[in-house]
């Protein structure tokens, strides 16, 4: 599937009606989760299966173990990919919506007046899964325009959120924090930071 298959391209993005918009970030949301959910369920029988390689004792079962890791990793890389697209795909979504809503409250500078084809500058790094979110976020904000002061909007701010909790899973990874209950906090008090700096 595309990016915004959906969107109608002869349609203007102010056609549509934030109840519109809301219906495709709900599918996309269910689509995500369809996906992480199999990645976890493959993650999982990778895992099994390199275990198994570990415990076998032949040549042939290790090369039949190591061909089928291979084909969940291959298996797993693709899901990695398509999750990059449908967050990507859904942050677009929340960014138009939000504006769509703004300009129904009476900001006029909210959404500039965008035709599906302004949207195609955006597929090259909709489709690159090494492109980040924040970055494809960057562009989308050049696409739709800014929206000043415009707390809530998706497209702000969502690289320090996300770089906040890697940054706290890798200091799990080194020991520095010792279980999820203690990250989850470090999150919650990094957040507070960062809305007090806002």
């Amino acid at each position: 599937m595309g990016f915004l298959d959906w969107f109608e391209r002869d349609r203007k993005l102010s056609d549509y009606t934030p109840g519109d918009l809301r219906r495709e970030e709900e599918r996309l949301m269910i689509r995500e989760n369809q996906a992480l959910a199999r990645l976890e369920r493959l993650e999982e029988e990778r895992e099994t299966i390199f275990r198994r390689g570990a415990l076998a004792c032949t040549p042939v079962r290790r090369r039949i173990l190591a061909r089928l890791f291979a084909e969940r990793q291959r298996e797993c890389e693709s899901i990695e990919e398509e999750l990059s697209r449908l967050t990507k795909e859904a942050l677009t979504v929340s960014a138009i919506r939000f504006r769509i809503e703004r300009r129904l409250d009476g900001d006029s500078s909210a959404l500039k007046k965008v035709e599906g084809p302004a949207l195609d500058e955006l597929v090259p790094a909709f489709e690159d899964a090494s492109v980040p979110e924040e970055d494809f976020a960057g562009q989308v904000r050049e696409v739709l325009g800014k929206v000043k002061g415009a707390k809530g909007d998706p497209l702000r701010g969502i690289g320090r959120r996300a770089r906040e909790v890697i940054e706290v899973w890798a200091r799990h990874d080194r020991g520095e924090i010792s279980g999820v209950d203690e990250g989850l906090i470090a999150v919650r008090d990094g957040r507070k930071a960062s809305s007090e700096e806002e």
